[in-house]
């Protein structure tokens, strides 16, 4: 079924949610009446190929820029063209006016008819992209929201997530830097049936991850606010960017944040849970932690 109409009515990222959510197959064409045009392929609702007018996303140009080619080592030349997708999305959310129009194809990575653009090595979900936008927010909101919470705040700024409660996961993977307080949700998390995994490397943690979707099994995430993203830990892009690789390889995977006191985290559909304070945490504040991880993780889809 083919859809048409202007993002002056449903904005792209509303219109990405919609297509997610009825996991559509085929090619988004979005037509900017400042002339500007790109392409979205999509797979069961989730970007596959993003392209521009013009060639503007040619992978062989956009890895010169870079000082890189297509012989370059794999985990840089994928990260490179994915910054450069994400990137192109973000700018295309600007756009206010503009037609859109969608096209059912079988494959969006065979069939196309625009530019060549970015074949995305893992699929890039809505979500991811939700995530993406609100770290942009943050940043320009930063310096306001910090001079506006007093100095002994100690409550975390997030959305709550809509309270559903879930099964508890069979397997779990954390990963943060403090392994005093991995150990110590690995202990208080402990159960009968549900396996816990704690890392300090978030490559290690995706590496994980992985093997476990290879067998067919979704563990939940719970990723500190500090993590940067394996690929990108140069460029301190953050645990969205780690979280968003995590989305794109299982769009419904459980998240849990851990962020610090006073932080402002602004991620709609994922929990967020303030980390007790080190230097003057007690044995109590510690439980307390534990039971609003498990609550967190019983309630997000």
């Amino acid at each position: 079924m083919s859809l048409a109409g202007n993002l002056s009515d449903l904005s792209l990222p509303e219109l990405l949610q919609l297509v997610a959510m009825s996991r559509k197959t085929g090619a988004l064409e979005i037509c900017s009446e400042q002339g500007g045009v790109a392409w979205l392929g999509l797979r069961n609702g989730s970007i596959v190929r993003v392209a521009l007018e013009r060639g503007d996303l040619e992978p062989e140009l956009i890895l010169k820029r870079a000082g890189l080619s297509l012989e370059s080592p794999s985990d840089i030349v994928e990260a490179t063209l994915w910054e450069a997708a994400v990137q192109a999305i973000l700018r295309i959310f600007e756009w206010t006016q503009a037609e859109f129009t969608f096209e059912p194809l079988d494959d969006p990575t065979r069939q196309w008819r625009g530019p060549v653009g970015i074949l995305l090595p893992s699929p890039l979900s809505p979500d991811f992209l939700a995530l993406e936008g609100a770290r942009l927010l943050d940043e320009n909101a930063s310096a306001a929201a910090a001079a506006s919470l007093p100095p002994e705040e100690t409550t975390c700024v997030y959305e709550a997530p809509p309270v559903i409660e879930l099964p508890r996961p069979s397997a779990l993977i954390c990963v943060d830097a403090d392994l005093k307080m991995l150990e110590r949700l690995k202990h208080g998390l402990h159960s009968e049936g549900t396996r816990i995994h704690i890392f300090q490397s978030a490559t290690d943690a995706l590496q994980r991850f992985r093997q476990y979707l290879a067998s067919g099994e979704t563990p939940a995430l719970i990723v500190g606010s500090m993590i940067e993203d394996p690929f990108e830990a140069h460029r301190e892009l953050g645990w969205r960017r780690f979280a968003g690789r995590v989305l794109g390889l299982s769009p419904r995977v459980r998240v849990v944040v851990v962020a610090r006191a006073g932080e402002r985290v602004a991620a709609s559909g994922i929990a967020v849970v303030c980390r007790p304070d080190p230097r003057h945490a007690t044995e109590r504040d510690y439980q307390t932690f534990v039971t609003e991880i498990e609550r967190a993780l019983a309630s997000v889809a």
